[in-house]
């Protein structure tokens, strides 16, 4: 088996049944499987039975961790090469050989693969404020980081880095990407590991900023990391990304028209930003194990 594709899953019944359909349409020679980390039968029980393949295997589990998921995934796994996948991402044609490609000339890198922000309408209030933490470019070059839900890595660079923190349930990836580095492994992003990622909703982006940060906060708390550096962190992600983040989140909304349109999405960032600070603190101070 060359490769296998992991995906935890646990409620997102429609967006399982879309990203299974584009992974099984590949347009690709790599022999590859599908493990998909159910959680309860929630998926497996609900999708049309058109959906089932024979390179989809089903797992369940009755915990809702994500590196609980993704860990059981790679243990079972047959493949060299392993690709995890958010349910939510639906897989470019050419995703699956892009990566096997990748990694076949690169076995000590890990790859982490391009975003494609799909918007659900042209109105400024339902745009991806992705820019925010779905940057795995910028993540890299900064060691800041990726995230599980578009990365690829040969399966004994796996064993020889161990498997994820499962003691939270959010931001485990980045640890596990610095100890990838810690290690003297590479990450590198792969443009042509490309996904499309639904648009979210405002209340969606929020509940992701608070859920990322809060992780943030777990993995500084557990590294006993100090007042001074945890107060650098946060002056940090206020200071020198206030001009940055906004002119990329504006670049990459190409229905940002208007002045008003772009004073909305100004304010949105910033109030991104406050909710992802009061996470942090939150879970700091109140030693908080959910967001």
């Amino acid at each position: 088996m060359d490769c296998t594709i992991i995906i935890p899953h646990h409620h997102q019944v429609d967006q399982l049944e879309i990203c299974l359909r584009a992974l099984i349409d590949q347009q690709t020679t790599v022999n590859y499987e599908i493990i998909v980390v159910d959680v309860d039968g929630k998926g497996r029980n609900y999708l049309n039975n058109e959906t089932y393949d024979g390179r989809v295997t089903w797992i369940e589990t009755p915990k809702k961790n994500p590196y609980i998921s993704r860990n059981l995934g790679i243990v079972n796994s047959r493949g060299e090469v392993i690709i995890l996948l958010d349910v939510k991402c639906r897989a470019a044609a050419n995703f699956v050989t892009s990566a096997y490609e990748a990694l076949s000339k690169s076995p000590r890198t890990v790859y982490a693969g391009q975003y494609e922000l799909e918007f659900a309408s042209a109105l400024i209030k339902d745009k991806v404020y992705g820019a925010l933490y779905l940057q795995p470019r910028k993540n890299i070059r900064h060691k800041y980081g990726v995230t599980a839900g578009n990365m690829a890595f040969t399966k004994q660079l796996f064993d020889s880095v161990g498997p994820f923190d499962e003691s939270y349930h959010s931001g485990m990836d980045i640890k596990w990407s610095q100890q990838v580095w810690s290690m003297g492994f590479d990450i590198a992003y792969l443009s042509m590991m490309k996904v499309y990622y639904p648009a979210q909703s405002w209340d969606e982006l929020k509940e992701s900023v608070k859920k990322y940060f809060c992780g943030i906060s777990h993995i500084h708390r557990t590294q006993e990391m100090g007042f001074g550096s945890r107060l650098m962190y946060l002056i940090k992600q206020f200071l020198p990304m206030r001009i940055s983040t906004y002119k990329l989140s504006l670049s990459s909304r190409p229905l940002v028209h208007t002045a008003k349109d772009k004073v909305y999405l100004w304010l949105r960032v910033w109030q991104a930003k406050i909710y992802m600070a009061t996470a942090y603190l939150r879970c700091w101070m109140k030693h908080e194990d959910r967001p």
